[in-house]
């Protein structure tokens, strides 16, 4: 008799072990999912008096970047449709673990005719610190992102 309870405690112990596995990776796949949303920041563009609103699409490993306006009576930015600016769509560059933990986020702004990438951006998404790398692999331009809710 001693033995049954004793298998029936095993049997209650292993169930509660897996559900407690179950949940947990229920709630890793969550948060997995929120972080693979899109991130919208509105950065200073590298166009004098501009904004740029950069969209990170982590599932596609691409960023958007459009001119944005600022309106004064709703405070916010709003798509710029009054010059040719549109919305460019460039290549997310795969950076070392170490710089993505630190914030960083870089893709190609420019290719040469061989295909060859030329110039970049990045955007660190813990400080909002934005820059802009030529050709020689140096920072040329500096700037500052925050991000949009």
């Amino acid at each position: 008799m001693l033995a049954k309870k004793k298998k029936k405690s095993i049997t209650v112990t292993i169930s509660f072990r897996s559900i407690t596995v179950v949940g947990l990776g229920l709630c890793t796949a969550c948060s997995q999912a929120m972080s693979s949303d899109p991130r919208m920041f509105i950065c200073d563009s590298w166009e004098e008096g501009q904004k740029d609103r950069v969209t990170l699409i982590p599932e596609s490993q691409q960023v958007d970047v459009r001119g944005t306006l600022y309106n004064n009576d709703t405070g916010a930015y709003r798509p710029n449709e009054e010059n040719d600016r549109g919305v460019y769509r460039y290549n997310e560059e795969l950076l070392s673990q170490e710089k993505r933990q630190q914030g960083w986020r870089r893709w190609i702004t420019n290719e040469s005719a061989l295909g060859l990438p030329n110039s970049w951006s990045e955007l660190n998404i813990k400080t909002g610190e934005y820059r802009y790398i030529g050709i020689n692999g140096q920072v040329e331009s500096r700037g500052q992102c925050s991000q949009e809710k």
